[in-house]
């Protein structure tokens, strides 16, 4: 994969809504260079909450790794576990924030 990302780059920002801009940002900004998988595990590290999506999508990364591409089996898992992410956010942060961050993916 040639757009590697250090995992030091996954981390996200505090969590608090002073900082979505800044999270919506980093994760545009991992969607532009496509690295998809990363930008769902920044979302997930941010809100505590969403811990344990935080393993499902290093598991998608490192199978994305090992494969050398995305199999579309996984990339309909991703898809179905964002939705589920998504609903989430939904219902804890609201609509206007889960909009925001579903455009930036």
């Amino acid at each position: 994969m040639k757009n590697q990302v250090k995992k030091s780059e996954v981390q996200a920002p505090n969590t608090n809504e002073q900082n979505i801009q800044v999270l919506v940002k980093h994760v545009a900004d991992l969607t532009r260079i496509n690295n998809h998988s990363e930008a769902r595990l920044m979302i997930a590290n941010h809100f505590s909450y969403l811990k344990h999506f935080s393993k499902k999508f290093e598991a998608i990364i490192v199978i994305h790794k090992l494969e050398g591409c995305l199999p579309i089996s996984i990339s309909d898992y991703r898809t179905e576990k964002t939705k589920d992410m998504l609903n989430d956010i939904r219902r804890n942060e609201g609509q206007e924030i889960c909009n925001l961050i579903y455009n930036s993916l």
